[in-house]
């Protein structure tokens, strides 16, 4: 009788001890409504932690609310697109790491009416600051107006380098053609198409995977086009201007599913899913937690330079890099062995004495860096 009662008593805490194990392996994540808007949340993020035996609930918002949730409780891990939140949340000692993890970036593009009145597409088709003047004017002359919030990060930055603002912030607000309020993008895609001020010729500068996946219902989208859909390198704000990266952030207080979770984002299943969503050919966004390796000079002397890995990232300082000869079968050779300067710039040699006879793969190893994971860059070959 006694065993049999011990056994109803295992039994009845086992529920209770399956609940608690699944509530502890759900994760509140907030981050930009375009990451939703664009199905990639959906089709990957929530697919890929489930693999990993997590429950996420997503909550689209800002990123800069994502960040002051994450410090107050409300969510378990953070994702921002906002340069200057991300800096703040970090100088305010909100962050377990010193760097928000780089997750992906996307696209910005500049859409317009067919008609396009500011002459953008004559004018500017790649010179997104130039093409903001052009608008200004046209709005000041009442022939277009536009609608802004529709990317979500931090959007003064190309209005600073347009310049058209009157007053000392870069943006243009008070004037009577500019339209700000809306944070989601495909309210604003939307409401440009509509246009229903004064003009009828609206512009705005949306995220291009929400634009994608809106004109792919067709609905309402007909009167709209793309107009600008890069930043020439020598324009103002250079070819990261439309770049606009994404950032994970968790708390020195996270849980062990919020720390699965950021470890998920950054890995490589992860980011290669992220680079064939929705087809390899045509990704919504692009994956950012490898660093990007600028080569200035190829073999046998090489000189370069590593930095994060979105358009316009940050040089990444002190990062061990190797550079080995590897051959299917055999394990890498090492030739050499520098560490990155201030900026993320190295020289390194790849002459070895012929007598060694190497043949195979010349590769680049960097270490994992701050907010990066370890990359290999294959630079030519040996033999």
């Amino acid at each position: 009788m006694r065993r049999l009662l011990a056994c109803l008593l295992v039994a009845a805490a086992l529920p209770a001890a399956a609940s608690a194990g699944t509530t502890a392996r759900r994760v509140t994540v907030e981050g930009p409504a375009a990451l939703a808007e664009s199905g990639y949340v959906r089709a990957v993020l929530v697919p890929m932690a489930r693999r990993r035996g997590l429950r996420l609930r997503y909550v689209a918002t800002d990123g800069t609310r994502s960040l002051n949730d994450l410090r107050a409780g409300k969510a378990g891990l953070a994702l921002s697109d906002s340069d200057a939140a991300g800096a703040a949340f970090i100088a305010a000692g909100g962050s377990l790491e010193p760097r928000g993890r780089m997750l992906l970036y996307g696209d910005d593009v500049l859409i317009g009416p067919a008609a396009d009145p500011a002459g953008v597409a004559r004018g500017a088709p790649h010179d997104i600051a130039a093409a903001l003047r052009r608008v200004a004017t046209a709005g000041r002359a009442g022939r277009a107006d536009f609608v802004d919030g529709g990317t979500g990060h931090d959007e003064s930055a190309v209005w600073s380098a347009a310049k058209v603002a009157r007053g000392e912030q870069p943006l243009p607000v008070g004037e009577r053609w500019y339209h700000y309020g809306a944070t989601d993008p495909a309210v604003v895609v939307r409401s440009a198409a509509a246009c229903r001020f004064a003009s009828k010729r609206c512009y705005a500068l949306v995220d291009r995977a929400v634009l994608r996946r809106l004109q792919g219902t067709r609905r309402g989208l007909q009167g709209l086009r793309v107009l600008v859909a890069n930043n020439a390198a020598e324009a103002a704000g250079g070819s990261a201007a439309l770049a606009h990266p994404v950032r994970a952030y968790v708390t020195p207080h996270a849980g062990p599913a919020a720390r699965t979770l950021l470890d998920l984002l950054t890995s490589a299943a992860f980011q290669n899913a992220t680079d064939a969503y929705p087809t390899a050919k045509a990704p919504a966004y692009h994956a950012a937690a490898t660093p990007l390796l600028l080569l200035q000079r190829g073999i046998p002397d090489l000189k370069g330079r590593l930095t994060e890995g979105s358009p316009g990232g940050d040089g990444l300082p002190g990062v061990r890099m190797l550079l080995l000869v590897k051959r299917a079968g055999h394990r890498p050779v090492r030739i050499a062995t520098v560490v990155t300067g201030p900026d993320g710039a190295f020289t390194a040699s790849a002459r070895v004495d012929a007598s060694r006879k190497l043949t195979g793969t010349l590769v680049l190893h960097s270490d994992a860096a701050r907010g990066q994971i370890a990359g290999d860059f294959t630079i030519g070959r040996m033999g």
